[in-house]
């Protein structure tokens, strides 16, 4: 299953740029006790005298190992070269790793 949004306008009412946001989701079932999602985003905003952008993406899996335990991997990237995102003076990559074990029912 995957979908496509689209937010367009500008940031605030004070701002004049227009900002597109283009966000695609997905998710995956391939067997069972797996599952697999994403989202990819790409951003652009038009300026007086520059276009700039920006992308992003989010990788997830959830495995069921038992009834009772599961694992989440999830790998994250932005990227925000023209500094727009991110509200620093410099232009950067940012990317996160998570590991997590899920645990259901009683103990």
């Amino acid at each position: 299953m995957a979908f496509l949004f689209v937010i367009r306008g500008p940031q605030n009412s004070i701002e004049k740029n227009t900002r597109n946001v283009f966000d695609l989701d997905f998710t995956l079932t391939p067997i069972k006790k797996l599952i697999i999602g994403g989202e990819l985003n790409y951003g652009i905003v038009k300026t007086e005298k520059n276009t700039l952008n920006w992308n992003g993406f989010l990788l997830m899996s959830h495995c069921d190992i038992t009834n009772y335990l599961g694992l989440t991997l999830r790998y994250g990237f932005f990227n925000d070269q023209n500094r727009i995102r991110l509200s620093n003076s410099i232009p950067e990559k940012r990317q996160a790793y998570t590991i997590a074990p899920t645990f259901a029912g009683y103990f």
